[in-house]
């Protein structure tokens, strides 16, 4: 499965998942259910931002992704200063 795929793929499970968890729950439970995991992800987001800069050799650099990010800047700075 390519890469695209697969983060649509895990990004829909992720949906499924939290909207099957709403089901049960008033909103004060599902307000710390997602504090909760939002403090996992955090830890995770933590921990492995700070391995990343210990380990710089470990970075991979896709210039293509760069070159992605850059267009999809210049499309949003176009379309906002219609707006100016």
């Amino acid at each position: 499965m390519n890469p695209k795929k697969k983060a649509k793929s895990l990004t829909f499970i992720g949906f499924i998942i939290g909207y099957s968890l709403i089901g049960n729950l008033n909103a004060y439970e599902q307000n710390a259910l997602g504090n909760f995991l939002m403090e996992v992800a955090q830890v995770l987001e933590t921990n492995s931002a700070i391995e990343q800069a210990l380990n710089p050799n470990n970075q991979k650099i896709d210039f293509n992704e760069i070159e992605l990010i850059k267009k999809a800047i210049n499309k949003i700075n176009s379309e906002l200063s219609k707006y100016h």
